[in-house]
């Protein structure tokens, strides 16, 4: 524990302490001796006071903003992905196994529905798309019910997720390894930064949090939980917490909101937690990877009222809530936030049909850009963005 320096209120406190008691320690007139306060009490300390929740958001503030419009009519924020997704060029694209590519930028699920159960394609740093069969790679289908896959932050390797466990594939040679995962159908959070090792969790039991080594082909239990965490800017993990003043892992109770913001820096222990400057709601869902700013998207509050849905901006430096991207309840079913580009935007992914798809969003700014149309065919996406640049426009 880091040693702490005595604060000006500290002292305040401490001289009217002084006032109230005698020299030897007794206390002033009409007041309590140790021995007859209430046995909670401390004897030296009043009882803390409990924690003030931070206020939610309501819909007349102006941090919300109204900016969703059908991808296809927004401004182009132009990137080294393409405008749209070719998937001409998707069908007649040779396999991995054929011919591997030292890194991805993009994957995309082709199936023809919502998370499907078809191939992934991904997209090499060369523009060219790569299909990965999963049947050649010993994956079953059948008892999936999302199709769960997740590239790593530079693009080297693929996580793929079925009823066994999951699978990682180097893109460099095609090749892949298989590690068994203590449950089925597992979701997958985010990768450690090296890419090492992908976090998931069990899909029926959403709190128990995984950690897949690829090195050791091991899956033992992580310290986060994957659904309200993500990967900080300098490698440490950033996670979103019920309680400031829970030390440790949180035991959230159901539909408690958040009302802190807690960093580890490279480690597992916690070095540091900032309060939320507004409540963020129990179903809040952490990007893969944060920066300057950490991406939340989130649809009710605690008490199943609803509330705002849309995708918050909390800036990981103060814990304030720099914007919130206001969208309708068909807008926010699968949308993700999918990773950062640079220090101004926030990538989110929108399969909503054909006026869906990849945009960045500036909270500071209150802009909105598309980066490429996906129509909905295509409706699971990837993004290495450790590889992603934007181009001039």
């Amino acid at each position: 524990m880091r040693p702490r320096s005595v604060s000006p209120a500290a002292a305040t406190v401490a001289a009217l302490a002084l006032l109230l008691t005698g020299c030897d320690g007794s206390p002033a007139p009409g007041l309590p001796r140790a021995d007859e306060r209430s046995s909670t009490a401390s004897p030296t300390a009043p009882p803390a006071a409990p924690a003030v929740e931070p206020p939610a958001l309501r819909r007349s503030d102006p941090l919300v903003q109204d900016l969703w419009r059908p991808v296809p009519e927004l401004g182009t924020l132009a990137t080294t992905l393409p405008a749209s997704l070719d998937l001409d060029a998707i069908d007649v694209s040779r396999t991995l196994s054929e011919a591997p590519v030292d890194a991805a930028v993009l994957a995309v699920g082709i199936g023809a529905r919502p998370y499907g159960m078809d191939d992934v394609a991904v997209l090499g740093r060369d523009g060219g798309w790569r299909l990965v069969d999963r049947s050649t790679l010993g994956m079953r289908d059948d008892a999936i019910v999302e199709q769960q896959f997740l590239l790593s932050p530079d693009g080297r390797m693929l996580a793929l997720g079925d009823d066994h466990g999951i699978v990682l594939v180097r893109l460099a040679t095609g090749r892949a390894v298989r590690v068994a995962t203590p449950f089925q159908q597992p979701v997958l959070h985010w990768w450690d930064p090296d890419g090492s090792a992908v976090v998931l969790s069990d899909r029926r039991r959403q709190r128990d949090t995984w950690e897949v080594r690829l090195p050791e082909r091991t899956a033992t239990p992580h310290d986060h939980h994957g659904w309200s965490s993500a990967v900080g800017p300098s490698g440490g993990v950033v996670e979103l917490v019920p309680n400031i003043a829970s030390p440790g892992r949180s035991t959230r109770p159901a539909h408690a909101p958040f009302t802190g913001l807690r960093a580890s820096s490279g480690g597992r222990a916690p070095d540091a937690t900032t309060p939320l400057s507004h409540a963020l709601p129990h179903d809040a869902h952490v990007g893969h990877r944060a920066g300057d700013l950490l991406g939340v998207a989130h649809g009710h509050d605690p008490e199943g009222r609803r509330t705002i849905p849309g995708v918050s901006a909390v800036d990981l430096r103060s814990g304030e809530l720099v914007g919130l991207l206001e969208m309708s309840p068909r807008q926010l079913a699968w949308t993700s936030v999918e990773g950062v580009l640079g220090d101004r935007w926030l990538l989110l992914h929108s399969p909503s049909g054909p006026d869906g798809g990849l945009v960045a969003w500036d909270p500071v700014a209150a802009e909105l850009r598309s980066v490429m149309a996906i129509e909905q065919r295509a409706t699971v996406v990837s993004i290495a963005d450790r590889l992603l640049e934007r181009r001039a426009d």
